[in-house]
């Protein structure tokens, strides 16, 4: 059961409210007003070209924040969880952002719900994942490590096209590539687990369930296990791929004949050609080749509804 603090989200004095890069609508500015003039230890940062994300927050944690509310999108929200992890401090999600995924996971998807986290105080201890490089260089990821093609799709898309499209925006950005994919070959190992190797469209390692704005791709992804979720895309038809995207976008597919899905605790990928990913909505550069789950790393509020065993339809 999640930790429950006594009292609401202003029982923090002290809590800065992270905002990401883009302007806010008229809602959204609405709930930070109400949030920050209730609560007169709460304090406003915004992400600059000088500052990002992680740094401002770990600049609150250390000037004393009690909490840090990201406010952002789902790259915020894992800068937020990188810099608050293994520091006790807790954090909370308000969904500023396209897809909002992780925030999906939490039951905190809506402002209302949201909102109505910061009241109810409900707190879960929930995983991390660290991510390292062929280039030697190791990120953090909260939600979803997504390679090949969705690489490809969060390419193809800039922010006049997420900003039209909302959520949409991955499923639109699909269209654009679907019909030329870069197969893979890939040599995948969980744990000590014999390595097996397949051709694929996408590896996605995960510890919440759902990516590109709502498509469920792990539907049985509990973010407290101390597990990763791993799924293969396997190579097939432009319209097969399709067809089955469609049908992950609406519903839980455990199974399914294009679709291999696999459970550790580390991951190690070796490709070819070489895999690049997008990891919690920003694009690597690097070629991520082991992924290892961090186990409770991050302290995080959830929602009314969250469950760790979600109904599966």
């Amino acid at each position: 059961m999640p930790e429950q603090k006594p009292d609401s989200g202003s029982s923090y004095l002290r809590a800065m409210v992270l905002l990401g890069g883009r302007d806010l609508d008229e809602e959204q500015q609405a709930l930070v007003d109400e949030l920050v003039g209730a609560n007169p230890g709460w304090f406003l940062e915004r992400v600059t070209d000088e500052w990002g994300p992680v740094e401002l927050a770990r600049r609150g944690v250390e000037a004393g924040a009690e909490l840090i509310v990201a406010a952002g999108g789902d790259g915020t929200v894992s800068a937020v969880a990188e810099a608050v992890a293994g520091r006790g401090v807790p954090m909370a999600i308000l969904p500023f952002g396209t897809a909002n995924d992780f925030a999906r996971t939490l039951s905190v998807a809506t402002l209302d719900e949201a909102r109505r986290a910061l009241a109810l105080g409900h707190i879960v201890d929930a995983d991390g994942v660290r991510v390292e490089t062929r280039e030697g260089v190791e990120h953090f990821v909260l939600n979803v490590a997504n390679g090949g093609l969705a690489w490809d799709i969060g390419d193809s898309l800039d922010d006049d096209t997420k900003g039209a499209w909302g959520p949409l925006a991955y499923a639109r950005g699909a269209l654009d590539v679907i019909g030329h994919p870069t197969v893979h070959t890939v040599r995948v190992q969980v744990d000590d687990e014999l390595p097996r190797e397949e051709r694929v469209l996408t590896v996605a390692v995960s510890s919440g369930r759902t990516c590109g704005g709502g498509l469920i791709l792990a539907p049985t992804g509990d973010p407290q296990d101390g597990l990763l979720e791993v799924t293969l895309l396997l190579e097939a038809p432009p319209g097969a791929v399709a067809a089955l995207a469609a049908r992950m976008r609406v519903a839980d597919v455990e199974t399914d004949d294009g679709l291999v899905r696999l459970r550790g605790r580390s991951v190690s990928v070796e490709s070819d050609p070489p895999m690049r990913f997008v990891l919690d909505g920003e694009l690597a550069e690097e070629h991520p080749t082991r992924f290892s789950v961090l186990p409770g790393a991050v302290r995080i509020h959830v929602g009314e509804h969250y469950t760790r065993e979600p109904a599966l339809a």
